[in-house]
């Protein structure tokens, strides 16, 4: 069998063990609860339409910890669509 090959360098990672690093599953698990909270500011309705503007540009600028601000300070500030 030859080698599968990608813009005619082998393949990589083909036939090779993923290791994973806890830093690694931290990023993701980071990243994946970032992009959460951008989801529940949109879907969010608050009682100032600038606060949506807000804090979309606060999570977006400071990513991590914005959206662990947000969980916090801005959750309440607004319903659910």
């Amino acid at each position: 069998m030859g080698h599968v090959s990608f813009w005619g360098q082998p393949f990589p990672f083909w036939g090779h063990r993923f290791d994973v690093s806890p830093g690694g599953v931290l990023s993701l698990l980071a990243t994946i609860f970032w992009v959460l909270m951008l989801v529940d500011i949109a879907q969010r309705r608050f009682k100032d339409d600038n606060a949506k503007i807000v804090w979309l540009v606060i999570v977006l600028l400071l990513n991590v910890p914005g959206a662990i601000v947000y969980w916090f300070f801005g959750r309440g500030q607004g319903t659910k669509e």
